[in-house]
């Protein structure tokens, strides 16, 4: 039997936008003049991976909540950490892998796969049935997910 692969392109805080509702939160400070990018985040979600493969799921949702309901900056070094301690993880694996270059080379990795894929906006996914392959370029309800699966499989 052939085996479905599902990747999904996306950011530690997409999950943002796929609500319903406009999400406010006047107190969220996640950058500053020091901090200014998302990097940090993608580097803590690869960091955490290379660290504990197993809890990198929980260590995302833990991030995303610090993140969104306690309205936490995220962006912060000492913030990550205390997400990595909350979550299990060892945090002298996370941190040799986020200071050096092992969590950025996977990044990269990963960057270098979009890029062969033209995938310019996110979410994305790319849906793979044995040899066969469809890459969605957006977000799309269950139904049309599905129907691609079984199209796939069909082929």
């Amino acid at each position: 039997m052939e085996k479905l692969m599902i990747t999904t392109f996306t950011d530690p805080m997409m999950g943002l936008t796929y609500e319903c509702e406009p999400i406010s939160m006047p107190d969220l400070h996640l950058f500053d003049e020091q901090h200014r990018s998302s990097l940090p985040l993608n580097l803590a979600y690869k960091a955490a991976q290379l660290a504990d493969i197993d809890r990198v799921d929980q260590f995302l949702k833990n991030l995303r909540h610090a993140t969104i309901v306690d309205v936490l900056p995220t962006t912060h070094f000492d913030v990550i950490l205390k997400v990595v301690r909350d979550t299990g993880i060892d945090e002298d694996k996370f941190t040799q892998h986020y200071n050096d270059g092992t969590a950025q080379a996977e990044l990269e990795k990963d960057l270098a796969f979009t890029r062969e894929l033209n995938i310019r906006t996110l979410p994305a996914y790319l849906i793979q049935y044995g040899e066969r392959a469809v890459i969605v370029r957006s977000l799309i309800d269950f139904e049309n997910f599905v129907s691609m699966i079984e199209q796939l499989k069909e082929d």
